[in-house]
């Protein structure tokens, strides 16, 4: 199961419940103010299907 694998990665229970339903749902950006969260996705980014932010980090994407 992914959550499973996400929570071996490093993610917290709830945390890879999340990436795994953004991932399910065909989202590009999960936006989070965890930064703990972000730095594991930066760490793991080959393995996680799905881009996940900060909120500023994604403003600035958009606005650009």
């Amino acid at each position: 199961m992914r959550v499973g694998y996400l929570e071996k990665i490093g993610f917290s229970g709830l945390d890879a419940l999340h990436v795994a339903a953004a991932e399910k749902g065909g989202a590009d950006y999960l936006i989070t103010c965890d930064d703990k969260m972000v730095e594991l996705y930066k760490r793991s980014e080959a393995s996680v299907k799905v881009k996940i932010v900060n909120i500023l980090e994604f403003i600035l994407k958009e606005v650009k």
